[in-house]
């Protein structure tokens, strides 16, 4: 089972069209990764609707890129390092102009649900149509782990809603860049992140209300973890790659 994860946030800003960006990002940006045998998984995201409203002023996501990789090691390892250090010209140009890029990488805690392959369905197992994911902070892993008891026991309920499982990861390093981050401000990030995923996006009720089941999933133990309401996002499947460990 992979231990590392690596989660994108973008938003393209006035100055990057989607088509400029989506080009690059899909034609160029995640190819190279795939690439490489220690990532397992990429897939590409875009808000679904109706989201939660943000408080906060700041651009908010609006895309989000996921990957499996074999161990957060790799974060360090220069076939991936390089990737980042000897951007072609375009990909230069276009980070330049984004808005946010908010980068995070994690380390695998645990999960709930239906274990099987990872890539969100490109290397078997159930396809993800969708995924929800939230953010949460804690210093007691005893309470993290409580709380992922109280996940699995919530969750069966979901199961008639298209959900899948749910993954946990705590973030070991993160950044943020962009026309829109200010220099020298603060940056704050949850410790936790979870990933719900469902194979459908399903998730609400014909009147748009989120269906009770899925409401339970996304406040389970809330006197056991301190979750950041801004970081609950609902996110609907643009493209998922292959990668070249499906293919070996």
């Amino acid at each position: 089972m992979p231990t590392g994860f690596l989660a994108v946030w973008a938003n393209t800003g006035p100055q990057v069209t989607v088509d400029e960006f989506s080009d690059w990002y899909d034609n160029e940006h995640v190819p190279l990764r795939t690439a490489l045998p220690t990532f397992l998984s990429a897939a590409r995201f875009s808000p679904l609707k109706p989201s939660p409203a943000r408080s906060s002023s700041a651009p908010h996501p609006e895309w989000l890129a996921l990957y499996d990789v074999v161990d957060p090691s790799v974060f360090q390892d220069p076939t991936y390092t390089t990737l980042r250090a000897n951007r072609s010209p375009r990909e230069a140009d276009v980070v330049s102009r984004t808005a946010l890029l908010d980068r995070r990488m994690y380390e695998y805690v645990g999960e709930a649900g239906a274990s099987g392959p990872y890539g969100f369905g490109a290397g078997g197992g159930a396809k993800v149509g969708c995924v929800i994911t939230q953010g949460f902070d804690s210093d007691d892993a005893v309470k993290v782990e409580g709380w992922l008891k109280g996940l699995e026991s919530a969750a069966e309920e979901a199961r008639a809603d298209d959900w899948i499982r749910s993954r946990v990861f705590q973030c070991v390093d993160a950044g943020r860049n962009g026309t829109s981050v200010k220099q020298g401000e603060p940056q704050v990030f949850p410790k936790y992140l979870v990933v719900h995923e469902f194979s459908a996006p399903t998730i609400y009720t014909t009147t748009n209300a989120l269906k009770p089941a899925v409401q339970k999933i996304l406040r389970v133990q809330p006197d056991q973890v301190k979750y950041v309401d801004d970081e609950d996002t609902f996110w609907v499947v643009h493209h998922i790659w292959e990668t070249v460990s499906h293919n070996a």
